[in-house]
């Protein structure tokens, strides 16, 4: 009797959610609105009505802080709220903070969070970061709490566009910033939320975010050598790619469809084959509530595994 194995796996860097604010199909990292000030709500914006260059990706970007849309008669595009000149005009602020919801990454390794961000051009006086400004960028791990990843420092009116790829204000503490500011999340994390958190002292002191992704490589997949057909009494050992872990514990379990039948350690992925009933079983490897991939075996006949994989 003849068994069959096919088992390719697949790998590589994929995008697991992402945000434009362009409210596209694409937009799938969901956020919580910064609040905003009922009387002059203005916080999404982009080069539509900001000039070119307000947005990294698109016409939109967010924008966190700031007010009024407008700043007594003074119109140009280029500077923030039609500002031309500088000082505190903007006086009744919009949220400060831009939190994104926490996602699962059981199924994935190499994970990192980026976002591409910029200040407003200078003006004269320019409403750019001074001292004691701050960007707070910040990681929630597993549920747990928001800590500090990256601290961006203002000095004398520090600016920066989305084409900067470093961001130092000089004279105020380091190090530089990235730009975009990339987050690699450390082996482990079962689920990732991430936020940015601007604190300055003058309403027309604001930050523009755009381009934010979440991605990782695919865990991979798993499957069975041939297995010596029904009468076979030795046990039969998972492949598993090269993410996908056994796990003594119970983290990562091995379930199958139909539930009976087949007997395999739900911890390890063993299969007794001379234990088994004949039938085709579809296997599931599950990381925290995650099916990460998927192999058919079919005891009793020709042996076929094929992995199908979830993102």
């Amino acid at each position: 009797m003849m068994c069959l194995l096919i088992s390719p796996f697949l790998k590589g860097q994929v995008t697991i959610a992402y945000q434009g604010f362009e409210g596209n199909a694409s937009d799938t990292w969901g956020f919580t609105t910064p609040t905003q000030n009922p009387a002059l709500p203005q916080v999404l914006v982009g080069g539509n009505n900001y000039g070119a260059g307000y947005a990294a990706v698109g016409n939109n970007s967010m924008r966190i802080g700031g007010g009024s849309t407008t700043c007594g008669t003074i119109a140009s595009p280029n500077c923030i709220n039609s500002q031309s000149i500088g000082g505190n005009c903007n006086d009744k602020q919009n949220g400060s903070t831009l939190q994104f919801q926490p996602k699962d990454i059981s199924c994935y390794k190499n994970v990192k969070v980026s976002v591409s961000y910029r200040t407003h051009v200078v003006c004269s006086g320019g409403p750019g970061l001074d001292s004691n400004d701050q960007i707070f960028l910040e990681v929630s791990e597993n549920g747990g709490p928001f800590f500090i990843s990256s601290t961006i420092n203002g000095f004398g009116d520090c600016n920066w566009n989305y084409s900067s790829t470093s961001v130092l204000c000089t004279g105020g503490p380091g190090p530089s910033v990235p730009n975009p500011f990339v987050y690699s999340v450390p082996l482990g994390t079962n689920t990732i939320a991430f936020r940015v958190r601007l604190n300055v002292n003058r309403a027309d002191e604001v930050l523009y975010l755009d381009d934010i992704r979440l991605t990782g490589d695919l865990s991979g997949g798993f499957s069975y050598n041939p297995i010596l057909c029904v009468s076979n009494s030795n046990p039969i050992l998972p492949i598993l790619d090269y993410n996908l872990l056994t796990n003594p514990n119970g983290t990562e379990t091995f379930s199958t469809t139909p539930s009976t039948g087949l007997n395999i350690n739900t911890y390890s992925g063993i299969i007794i084959p001379s234990l088994s009933t004949p039938g085709t079983y579809q296997i599931e490897y599950v990381r925290s509530n995650s099916t990460c991939a998927t192999t058919q075996v079919t005891i009793g006949g020709n042996v076929i595994t094929s992995s199908i994989y979830h993102n």
